[in-house]
């Protein structure tokens, strides 16, 4: 797990709960920075079947965005309900975040739970950046970048590494993170890996 010891205001401003309630799930939308785009079958089959035998058991984290909400944490319990058509969803209703904390919120919450797609949190890296430059005077070492985001520095290496690929080739990635697993015939840690490899010849 990576150590955050620094202390930064733009990762210790969380929001905090500001109410509990149950919200109609037609009037919440996908957090358009969660770098995770791709929820495959065999991950939401489980955790159907679960939340059609006993409902839902973690509420779900939202902040308020006009008479909409936006999805911070939960957006896999939010689709099985939608899929299921349960009418209504138990949310923790967070005061809205910045830009930045919005960011960093998605990558801390769920980058030490969840596989992603490394291609994904690549396609993000570049924001942060902006943002974190924005906010501290100065652009983010790896070192900060690993602290702020709850990535390890072996992964922000590969991402960068992915980034540096040509247009094409994440296109092309980005259709075979489409396919399940086993019907894939390129991953990332194989451009990942062979572009690392190029740079050290």
């Amino acid at each position: 797990m990576t150590a955050r010891n620094a202390r930064h205001p733009a990762t210790e401003s969380k929001p905090e709960p500001i109410a509990v309630d149950r919200i109609a799930v037609d009037r919440i939308d996908r957090n358009p920075e969660n770098p995770r785009i791709h929820f495959r079958q065999s991950e939401l089959e489980q955790l159907l079947d679960s939340i059609n035998r006993i409902g839902i058991q973690v509420p779900i984290s939202v902040y308020k965005e006009g008479k909409r909400y936006v999805l911070i944490d939960g957006e896999r319990r939010w689709r099985c309900c939608a899929k299921l058509g349960i009418d209504r969803i138990p949310a923790l209703i967070q005061a809205k975040p910045s830009a930045l904390e919005n960011l960093l919120l998605m990558f801390n919450i769920h980058a030490l739970r969840e596989q992603w797609d490394l291609l994904t949190i690549a396609l993000k890296l570049p924001s942060i950046i902006e943002r974190l430059t924005e906010s501290d005077g100065e652009p983010p070492n790896e070192k900060t970048l690993a602290s702020r985001t709850g990535l390890t520095r072996a992964v922000i290496r590969r991402c960068r590494y992915l980034l540096d690929m040509p247009d094409e080739y994440h296109e092309m990635m980005l259709l075979e993170l489409a396919k399940p697993k086993v019907q894939q015939k390129f991953t990332e840690d194989f451009f990942a890996s062979s572009l690392s490899q190029v740079g050290k010849v």
